[in-house]
């Protein structure tokens, strides 16, 4: 099964938890089919796209991943409690995202720290302990 397929039967097992976009956010977070492979990508350049005072936090993780194992992921915390998927392209109350994909955060970065991050790394993330240092973001 193509992963774009299994993408679309999470997206549709998880639709009768989307919460509507909140108002504030609609120029910054596309609803929309995203690109499997891609969200740490589309995760960053959301995060770059917004606004400093926006209250994005770009989130580097593991969830299951289509074929049921634990995968590296980028979602992004969105304020009140929700959760956009850049590859789902949809938003979740956190709480029901995490216990239905099993996304455990591994690493939070404001969108400051990602602007640090970016000038400072040649990748879109996972980024390691030596690239957050060289960011000045301090190493757990």
């Amino acid at each position: 099964m193509p992963l774009d397929l299994r993408m679309s039967k999470l997206r549709d097992f998880l639709s009768s938890h989307e919460v509507p976009l909140p108002a504030e956010f609609t120029e910054l977070l596309p609803i929309c089919d995203g690109r499997p492979g891609k969200c740490f990508e589309d995760a960053e350049g959301i995060i770059m796209n917004g606004r400093l005072d926006a209250g994005l936090v770009l989130v580097h993780g593991k969830c299951l991943g289509p074929a049921g194992d634990a995968i590296q992921h980028a979602w992004i915390d969105v304020p009140g409690g929700l959760v956009y998927d850049p590859v789902l392209g949809r938003i979740y109350p956190s709480q029901t995202y995490q216990q239905i994909t099993k996304a455990v955060a591994d690493h939070r970065y404001t969108t400051r720290q990602v602007i640090d991050m970016v000038n400072n790394s040649d990748t879109f993330g996972p980024w390691n302990d030596e690239e957050r240092q060289r960011a000045g973001i301090g190493v757990h």
